[in-house]
């Protein structure tokens, strides 16, 4: 496989893309894009979703509440929150 080469797995079903600015907002989770390196990224009826950058606003809700944020782990969505809120204030000062 080549780092050009991309695989496309089907989701579980209870993982979500999770946006800091839409805490009412949700995208399933409908398969995952793999490419040649073996990075995984989520992928929505919306598109492909970046997950390991900490710039963005964006993180992954795993079935048993737990969100991933970059390479950090929350054990549940009002912890991600906060701390995110924090992390964003923190860098815009």
């Amino acid at each position: 496989m080549s780092k050009y080469d991309v695989s496309v797995v089907p989701a579980q079903p209870g993982y979500a893309v999770l946006f800091l600015f839409k805490p009412d907002y949700r995208e399933p989770v409908i398969a995952w894009l793999i490419d040649g390196f073996g990075n995984v990224a989520p992928m929505t009826a919306a598109g492909k979703h970046p997950q390991y950058s900490d710039n963005d606003d964006e993180a992954l809700l795993y079935p048993d509440g737990m969100v991933r944020y970059g390479c950090e782990y929350y054990p549940n969505e009002p912890a991600w929150r906060g701390r995110a809120r924090y992390l964003m204030m923190k860098k815009a000062a």
